[in-house]
């Protein structure tokens, strides 16, 4: 719950369900775009996220991946994404 900032390595291909699931001091990711699948819930009531910047290597936002992120103001899509599904961003009410 004390993680502020996060680096994923070049090589990551997928960030797996649940991964940040309630590390609410998360306040930034840097996501490399060698990523091309974010699991459900992987950034679920990760509270304190303002901004997400998705590469354009991700085509799909599944379910629940942001639900409760509140502080969540600006999502970045990539070119690619062609699905989001259902409460992908449920809660994100600072999302403008």
């Amino acid at each position: 719950t004390s993680l502020k900032n996060i680096s994923l390595h070049q090589n990551i291909k997928k960030i797996g369900e649940g991964a940040f699931y309630g590390c609410t001091s998360l306040e930034s990711i840097t996501i490399p775009h060698t990523v091309t699948t974010i699991g459900n819930d992987a950034f679920m009531n990760c509270y304190a996220l303002r901004s997400i910047e998705l590469p354009y290597g991700v085509t799909v936002i599944d379910e629940n991946t942001f639900y409760g992120c509140r502080s969540l103001q600006s999502v970045t899509l990539g070119d690619n994404v062609t699905t989001i599904k259902d409460d992908a961003f449920n809660g994100c009410t600072s999302l403008q």
